[in-house]
């Protein structure tokens, strides 16, 4: 999968598994007693685990999405400009890395803004790390 990120592509693998009407409801409970009055939820890792182990894994496919006609041009005129990129995505910072050298702009410096690196014991995002984080990054455009 490294190898694809690398490349700037996607994986996406389906994976399933049967289990008991208890047991669902057991594991159901719990997910509702986690869940935050705003509709997030908060389970730590281990209660994700615990539901997600001994898949049967029913598919993979390799995802490339093109980079539409032109975008090259237009952040390579706004970098002339003095125009500072920021890039903010979703994806593995491999696969952000390849889009990026795609773009020809790996030669210029990277901040990198990396959620998953922000989170607490249970999986939840330290919101006063990424504020500290967002604060230096956009200081270090202006």
């Amino acid at each position: 999968m490294a190898e694809y990120a690398s490349e700037g592509k996607r994986v996406l693998v389906w994976a399933a598994k049967q289990i008991t009407v208890d047991e669902y409801e057991q594991w159901s409970r719990k997910y509702m007693t986690m869940t935050s009055n705003n509709g997030s939820v908060s389970l730590p890792e281990s209660a994700w685990e615990e539901i997600e182990r001994e898949l049967f894994c029913s598919g993979i496919t390799v995802v490339s999405d093109k980079l539409q006609e032109g975008v090259e041009t237009v952040i390579n005129y706004a970098r002339r400009c003095g125009i500072s990129m920021v890039m903010a995505t979703g994806d593995s910072v491999d696969t952000a890395e390849a889009i990026w050298r795609k773009l020809g702009q790996i030669h210029y410096r990277v901040e990198r803004l990396v959620a998953s690196e922000m989170l607490d014991k249970d999986n939840n995002l330290r919101v006063d790390l990424l504020e500290q984080q967002l604060e230096k990054l956009v200081l270090n455009l202006i």
